[in-house]
């Protein structure tokens, strides 16, 4: 691994049932501004969906995926979605200007079956009310997008505080935690508090947990003689963190409105989403992180 080149989280896979028919892989990583070539040497990160945070702009085809990026807000989330598996529903591609990226993915040996995924960054730098409202927010456009398609929902994120709060913030069965507890990670965060994991709707079963260990992967490869390019970053300080802090680099606010994947979503929303879009707006979590 190039010198200076850090994770300061590890990726956290699982797999999906839906009805306990329908299996798909998934993968939660806060790549911290590296490079998915990278990631994307290690097999066992290669699932299904990857949701990434702090991600960057590259090329919309990475191998066998395609990349979905939008840089809009305080924070930079993307996804990478396995195209022999899902394709991406082109007029309902939900970026809102904050904290989460929603798309609509549909099964292709069955495009009339829909999955809703999200992936999410939670605020770091404000207090746990506001931590919960952002989350309580998130919830809301969650419930809503799956009555309106029918369809299950699963978050990946970098949440920014430990999994037994969010399962408190949650006030509906719809929407269950699904994470690894602190003497499971493995790598850098390990016996540090999890905040990368996973959230739900309820006719979703999560199992096979797994941590990875990114670093020890990527230098097993670089002494073998693969090229690695990563961000040359030092990683992450934990200084001054409480049991909810994240360790990571922070959000990157620089706010390059003008780039992305050219997608321009769906703009028959509908007035529900146009005031949730109002209430995050309210939050102002863009000089917050």
């Amino acid at each position: 691994m190039a010198e200076g080149v850090k994770f300061p989280h590890n990726p956290v896979t699982g797999s999906c049932a839906y009805k306990e028919k329908e299996t798909f892989t998934i993968n939660t990583f806060n790549i911290n501004k590296n490079k998915l070539s990278s990631a994307l040497k290690v097999d066992e990160i290669k699932k299904d969906i990857i949701f990434l945070q702090e991600s960057q702009k590259e090329d919309n085809k990475q191998g066998d995926y395609v990349y979905t990026f939008k840089p809009e807000g305080p924070v930079h989330n993307g996804m990478l979605v396995k195209d022999s598996v899902f394709e991406i529903d082109p007029e309902n591609n939900y970026k809102y200007e904050h904290r989460w990226h929603a798309i609509i993915l549909r099964r292709r040996t069955d495009t009339k079956k829909k999955i809703v995924a999200i992936s999410w960054h939670g605020p770091r730098k404000v207090d746990g009310p506001e931590k919960e409202e952002a989350f309580n927010e998130l919830i809301k456009f969650a419930q809503k997008k799956r009555r309106d398609y029918s369809a299950p929902v699963i978050i990946g994120g970098d949440f920014n505080v430990v999994e037994e709060k969010v399962s408190d913030w949650l006030k509906t069965d719809e929407f269950k935690t699904e994470a690894l507890k602190k003497n499971e990670l493995k790598g850098y965060r390990k016996g540090k508090e999890n905040i990368d994991f996973f959230v739900h709707s309820s006719d979703l079963k999560i199992s096979s947990i797994d941590s990875i260990n990114i670093a020890e992967k990527l230098k097993f490869l670089n002494d073998k003689g693969n090229e690695v390019e990563g961000n040359e970053v030092e990683g992450d300080d934990d200084e001054g963190d409480d049991d909810e802090g994240d360790g990571d680099e922070g959000d990157d606010d620089e706010g390059d409105d003008d780039e992305g994947d050219g997608d321009e979503g769906d703009d028959d929303e509908g007035d529900d989403d146009e005031d949730l879009a109002k209430k995050m707006d309210k939050l102002n979590f863009q000089n917050k992180k």
